[in-house]
């Protein structure tokens, strides 16, 4: 249904209820494209995974450092 196409079964209310939509489809992309410059709560969450994920590979790393000494011993 996106484009504008109308079937010919579709009342007059209906085809203004379809432009309705497609214009505040059309808004929702540029207000995401204004949000996308502050970015705050966004950046958080990704700080807070990439902590997960660095823990995760450090403890990894150690792991693999210690096994590897270990062999060389």
């Amino acid at each position: 249904m996106r484009g504008g196409y109308l079937s010919p079964l579709q009342t007059n209310v209906n085809a203004k209820n379809v432009i309705r939509n497609r214009h505040t489809a059309t808004r929702e992309k540029h207000d995401r494209k204004k949000m996308f410059v502050p970015q705050n709560v966004r950046r958080r969450g990704n700080e807070k995974k990439k902590g997960k994920k660095e823990l995760e590979g450090k403890s990894s790393n150690e792991e693999k450092t210690e096994t590897t000494r270990a062999g060389c011993g």
